[in-house]
């Protein structure tokens, strides 16, 4: 499997989206490295509540971390590792590091002075984007010189590379460093 020839160098983070399948996440799950990250994106899943169930039983079991995307709430609910936090929510979404000093909080990001702004709030990831040109990205993409240069902006938190990351282009962030992780959404659906 692709990622055990990389785990030593990356954290892992993988991105629910309502396109995947149980069985396809659950074959993933299973692949990832312990200590990984998996994370329920899909806002507008009619199951969300009970998919968050699962998962969080599924990744407890797995020793993976689980986080709710945009959903304090459903984080509590399921018994979730944490939270993670859309950039635009990231004003009203700071008082939860107080409540759950405990939790892992994530947040997306899309810029250096966003990085900054989430370490300064005591979170402990930002899922920093785009990196890399894919079909989904209409921005312009930073390129792994950047991301490399700029994630050591922010030596305190976690950094995970997002977008447009695939297995040939991946080799290119290996010089990193230690808090750099790899986040994906279609990385993992090629069974790597």
């Amino acid at each position: 499997m692709f990622f055990k020839r990389y785990a030593h160098l990356f954290r892992w983070l993988f991105v629910i989206e309502a396109a995947h399948s149980l069985s396809e996440v659950a074959f993933i799950l299973k692949q990832l490295p312990l200590g990984s990250f998996v994370v329920l994106r899909c806002y507008e899943h009619l199951q969300r509540k009970s998919l968050a169930h699962w998962l969080s039983r599924m990744c407890r079991k797995l020793r993976l971390t689980f986080l709710v995307a945009g959903d304090p709430f459903v984080a509590l609910l399921t018994r979730a590792s944490g939270v993670h936090v859309r950039e635009s929510s990231f004003s009203k979404m700071r008082k939860w590091r107080y409540f759950k000093k405990q939790w892992f909080i994530s947040c997306a990001s899309h810029s250096v002075k966003q990085n900054l702004k989430i370490q300064a709030a005591g979170f402990d990831a930002a899922l920093f984007s785009p990196v890399f040109h894919s079909k989904k990205t209409n921005s312009n993409a930073m390129g792994a010189v950047k991301f490399i240069k700029y994630q050591a902006f922010t030596r305190k938190i976690n950094v995970f590379a997002l977008g447009g990351i695939t297995k040939a282009n991946i080799w290119k962030l290996r010089e990193a460093g230690q808090k750099v992780g790899i986040a994906g959404i279609n990385l993992y659906n090629d069974r790597l």
